[in-house]
């Protein structure tokens, strides 16, 4: 077949590819866990109670939940600082995405073996999407979205430190 493009799934990754995915994976559940830890912290809630209220909730609605808890204590550097954060947040969520929910694939066109990723969006709804387009993504890459997700554990405890006396709910007296 001349000319053509076969495309294979595959999971047969470099170690130091998996590796990176591997590592990525795990800084991204860090940052997820952490959220919910300062989301329950900023509601008050005691550390199991804490754990079981965010166990279900999605990333997103984690932060939605500290923003409402900054506006009903009218914490606005608060807000406007986790704010901040989430846009930075959104720039490594979707390398994270598609690297957790991608296919990869060896492409084989004219002779040559070329590893790429398959990213699929709109899901159900949008189904000339989900066809999907294929990358070529590099380790590096990969890595690169690693650390930031690290550094994002540690900007949102250093955010949490700076305004968990505005957040956290006092005593009833």
């Amino acid at each position: 077949m001349s000319g053509s493009n076969v495309m294979h799934a595959t999971t047969d990754l470099s170690k130091s590819k998996f590796a990176a995915i591997g590592r990525l994976m795990v800084c991204w559940g860090c940052l997820e866990y952490t959220y919910g830890q300062v989301v329950a912290q900023a509601l008050g809630l005691k550390a199991k109670e804490g754990r079981i209220a965010m166990s279900r909730l999605n990333l997103r609605s984690k932060h939605e939940m500290l923003i409402l808890a900054a506006r009903v204590r009218g914490a606005q550097n608060a807000e406007n600082d986790f704010e901040e954060f989430w846009k930075l947040v959104t720039k490594v969520q979707e390398g994270r995405n598609d690297m957790a929910h991608s296919v990869w694939f060896v492409l084989q066109a004219n002779s040559k073996r070329n590893l790429r990723l398959v990213k699929y969006r709109g899901g159900k709804k949008d189904v000339n999407r989900i066809i999907g387009k294929h990358y070529k993504v590099q380790t590096s890459e990969i890595v690169k979205l690693a650390t930031a997700a690290d550094k994002l554990v540690d900007s949102l405890s250093t955010l949490w430190t700076k305004h968990s006396g505005t957040l956290v709910p006092s005593s009833p007296k």
